[in-house]
Parts: structure tokens; C-alpha cells; sequence
């Protein structure tokens, strides 16, 4: 079993991952509450060796909330990643923080920071997504929330490739459906079928509690439309965590649900993707039994831990220490995983 650790646990913290620094390696970002209610946010870049080192923690951004939703994209269009927080104001509005990223673990230092304020009204079941609407090589963001028809209605945040975003896309806000609105869905973006274009799999309850995925595929034209419904995906549950990931080293990407067995372990199901928004169709997809106990409060990640060119999974835990304890699930290319 390999472990590593990322310093002192705190319990209401999330990972962000991505190429912070540019050298093809992927790092990690923990997005942490400290005991004074602040937000901070540390770096930890992968050294190439095994490990991920810590390099910076950045103490300037403002209170933390639960509700808050942070994204990682190229806000000002100088190839390094930013961190965009989206936060309510005091009158209810919906703003964005833009932390623009140095390349080497800071983001937002000495004032590097761009406001958006009043992009509609906040909502904290609000799911936001970013990816580029337009197609002008700017990610954009994408908050999609219930409509008074119960239809999936997503608006669109334009980039203005500056570090900040406006509802008001060529004079006028843009907004798409994604169907009946599910109340208990979550949303993944990746480009299912190889199209060079990001795409949506919709995670959500059915009445009858059965989990199912929607795959959306961009038509290139400003839309995304239904491709299948997948009904293969057992019971629902909210504890349930989802990667996105090549299992199989196909060139396709694949489904990976981890679960708990009725004897209390952690176990992941890997749905085989087929390149046309199909996942484990016709009994393709693949057990792995048993890896350790389960712990909702776990987080999971997927990056490639030992450079073979196949992503593991990091679950992330506190240690009887209190510190931060990664495990890594390894993969052995043909949809499963081990310790």
C-alpha cells in the first residue's frame, strides 16, 4: 500500500487538481477553512518522485462558506490557470472573485485579483461549470439551476479574457436547456466523444432511486443535446463519489463509481465508456472489490501517480494524527484498481 501526506487535516476543505506550474505534472490545491473562519488555499506540487510538495498558502481569500464554488480556468488568458470564487453578496446577488495564478502556487497576491459583481441572484444548489460557450479560447462559466418549468436551465458567464465575466453575450444573456431539472444531479465536463469539444454527463436520482447518467454532447453550435440515458448504474446515493478517467487505456473516457458495500469498504465500479456517450453498456464495466473502508467524508481524485500513463485514484482522509492521509488505488489499465 503506497500513502503520502499533505500536512494537517482540516475537515472542511476541498481539492482542486491541474498543472499549476506548467511542467506536465498535476498538483493539487486544498481550498481550507482555518480557525479563524478565513479561506486559505494551498499549493502542493507534485515533485515527479511520488510526492506533492507544499509551496505556498494563500491567506488573502476572505471568509469561508460552504456554499461557495470555486473553478479552475485561464481567466486572463496568459496560459496559467486561475482560481475563480463564486460567492454571495449581502443583497443576495451571485459574484465572482477572480484569483489570478502566478504559475508557481500563488493566486490573487500582492492585489492580483479581478471582481465581477451581480451576476444574477445566488443560489447555493447552483451547479457551475466552466467551459468555452463561444468557442474565442476562453473558458467561460456555465451556473445551471431549476427554471419555473422544472426544465435544467444553464446561463452563460462570458469571459472577457481580462479576469472577469458578463451575463451579456452579444447584448443579450444567453441561456440553453438540459432538460427536466433532477434535483439531486451532479454534472462532470470532458470531451466523451473526441470531438476536441467539452461535453456534460449528467449524474442524477430517478423516482424510483436508481442512479442514472445523461450524456449531453456539444453540438459545436452553442448547444448540447441528449445523447443517451444510461440505466445501468444501481441504487442512488449521495455519498456516492464519480471520476472521470481513461480505465482501460482505450483512448476513451471512462465512468468510475465509488461505493459502499454492505459490509462498510470502499468499492469502485469502472463504467466503460464507448467514444459516443455510453457507459457499461451490455455488461461492460468492471468490479473492484474492497479497497479499505469507507469513509463519506473521503475525497477522491484521479491523477497519475506512478508516470505509467494510466491515472490512479488518491482518496484523500484524516490519519488518527490528524494529519492528511493520501492513499493511491493503482491502476492496472484494464478498468480496476489496487492497493
Amino acid at each position: 500500500m503506497v500513502t503520502f501526506s499533505l500536512g494537517e487535516f482540516h475537515s472542511a476543505n476541498s481539492y482542486l487538481i491541474f498543472d499549476v506550474d506548467n511542467d506536465a505534472d498535476v498538483d493539487l490545491l486544498e481550498i481550507w477553512q482555518d480557525v479563524d473562519t478565513t479561506a486559505k488555499v494551498t499549493t502542493w506540487l507534485n515533485d515527479s518522485l511520488g510526492g506533492f510538495a507544499e509551496a505556498f498558502t494563500t491567506h488573502s481569500l476572505g471568509s469561508f462558506a460552504s456554499q461557495n464554488s470555486h473553478l479552475v480556468l485561464d481567466a486572463n488568458n496568459d496560459g496559467l490557470k486561475d482560481l475563480v470564487l463564486i460567492w454571495a453578496g449581502a443583497d443576495g446577488t451571485a459574484n465572482a472573485t477572480t484569483y489570478l495564478g502566478d504559475g508557481q502556487g500563488r493566486f490573487g497576491e500582492f492585489g492580483n485579483f479581478v471582481y465581477t459583481w451581480d451576476l444574477g441572484d445566488f443560489d447555493p444548489e447552483r451547479t457551475y461549470l466552466n467551459l468555452d460557450y463561444n468557442n474565442d479560447g476562453l473558458d467561460d462559466i456555465v451556473a445551471i439551476n431549476d427554471s419555473p418549468d422544472n426544465t435544467a436551465l444553464a446561463t452563460v458567464w462570458f469571459s472577457d479574457g481580462l479576469g472577469g465575466f458578463t451575463i451579456s453575450g452579444a447584448q443579450q444573456m444567453v441561456t440553453f436547456s438540459l432538460g427536466e431539472f433532477h434535483s439531486a444531479n451532479s454534472y462532470l465536463i470532458f470531451d466523451v466523444d473526441n470531438d476536441a469539444d467539452v461535453d456534460l454527463l449528467e449524474i442524477w436520482q430517478d423516482v424510483d432511486t436508481t442512479a442514472k447518467v445523461t450524456t449531453w454532447l456539444n453540438d459545436s453550435l452553442g448547444g448540447f443535446e441528449e445523447s443517451i440515458t444510461t440505466h445501468s448504474f444501481g441504487s442512488f446515493a449521495s455519498e456516492n463519489s464519480h471520476l472521470v478517467l481513461d480505465a482501460n487505456n482505450d483512448g476513451f473516457q471512462d465512468l468510475v463509481l465509488i461505493w459502499a458495500g454492505a459490509d462498510g469498504t470502499a468499492n469502485a465500479t469502472t463504467y466503460l465508456g464507448d467514444g459516443q456517450g455510453r457507459f457499461g453498456e451490455f455488461g461492460d464495466f468492471i468490479y473492484t472489490w474492497d479497497l479499505g473502508d469507507f469513509d463519506p467524508q473521503r475525497t477522491y481524485l484521479n491523477l497519475d501517480y506512478n508516470n505509467d500513463g494510466l491515472d490512479d485514484i488518491v482518496a484523500i482522509n484524516d490519519s488518527p494524527e490528524h494529519t492528511t492521509l493520501a492513499t493511491v488505488w493503482f491502476s492496472d489499465g484494464l478498468g480496476s484498481f489496487t492497493l
